[in-house]
């Protein structure tokens, strides 16, 4: 009876850790900046579809420069979760930075007048978007390094 009960159990566990595989992993404190505009200081993000039926494999956003600077990005988008009414960092592995160097902050200009289509791709970074609330969150830097814009698009995975 022992025995059949321990194998139980240890079904058990194995289910749940198979159903938590679907679940994202977050920072355990809230961003500092819950509100987050789609747009600031003449740029602005959109992303093509703002709800999507299942996780999606890619998504594509765009980015504009209406301001007469011009901003530096790169293909790096943080990713964030809505839980409780807070948003959450979801994070990466750190394999993703190893397997695409250029997933960073820097090295694109952004030119004023410009706008520009990148692709953003949950799969490729080994996440699985279980329904919620998300956002992506893009940071520009200015000519003064110290100065960053940052700017969000909210979407939903039903």
């Amino acid at each position: 009876m022992k025995k059949r009960w321990m194998v139980m159990v240890l079904l058990g566990l194995i289910i749940a850790s198979a159903c938590q595989s679907n679940s994202l992993s977050t920072l355990d404190e809230p961003v500092p900046d819950q509100k987050q505009p789609s747009s600031a200081d003449g740029l602005s993000i959109v992303l093509e579809q703002t709800e999507y039926p299942e996780a999606p494999d890619t998504m594509q956003v765009t980015l504009k420069n209406v301001s007469e600077d011009t901003y530096e990005y790169g293909e790096f988008f943080q990713l964030e979760q809505n839980l409780d009414g807070k948003w959450y960092i979801v994070q990466y592995s750190d394999a993703v930075f190893y397997q695409n160097p250029r997933f960073t902050n820097m090295g694109v200009h952004l030119q004023p007048g410009d706008t520009v289509t990148q692709i953003y791709s949950p799969e490729t970074l080994d996440l699985q978007l279980p329904e919620g609330t998300y956002r992506l969150v893009k940071t520009f830097t200015h000519s003064d390094p110290t100065y960053t814009v940052s700017i969000a698009a909210p979407f939903r995975v039903h």
